[in-house]
């Protein structure tokens, strides 16, 4: 996969407590036929691709990334994603079934991390999306499963 950088789109700049800043772009690869969520930033660097455009299957695209497991930096979970136009409310739900509502920017893009110290049931394991009027419009699990 080669990503066409001319392409890109910003989809927004943020702040992560502890670990820095993460920018989050909607690139084309090279070739047109994907459209790829990338995040850049300390201490990882991700891209997850689809084909066609980035909401054409689903209403949202989003990764988990494990972050830390030393002293410096306790093991959490960084969730960065992007919802489609018409999406409101995004909320992430934990194994045990824990909701956090994910605040999404004007480009409709969040990034989420998880507190310190996480556990196998604080894991996030779904997306919930819903639209303005709050009813659900769809639902992802984590690893398309």
């Amino acid at each position: 996969m080669h990503l066409n950088v001319s392409t890109a789109r910003s989809l927004g700049s943020f702040d992560v407590p502890d670990l820095g800043n993460v920018g989050l772009y909607r690139v084309r690869t090279n070739d047109g036929k994907q459209e790829c969520l990338v995040n850049v930033g300390e201490p990882f660097n991700a891209a997850s691709c689809v084909d066609g455009a980035l909401f054409s299957r689903h209403k949202a695209s989003f990764g988990i990334i494990g972050v830390g497991g030393n002293e410096a930096v306790p093991i959490r979970a960084l969730v960065v994603g992007a919802v489609a136009p018409g999406i409101a409310h995004a909320y992430l739900v934990a194994v045990s079934g824990v909701k956090h509502e994910v605040r999404i920017n004007a480009q409709g893009a969040f990034v989420y991390a998880s507190a310190q110290h996480l556990t196998a049931q604080d894991m996030p394991k779904r997306l919930e999306l819903r639209g303005s009027n709050n009813r659900p419009v769809e639902t992802l699990v984590a690893g398309g499963r």
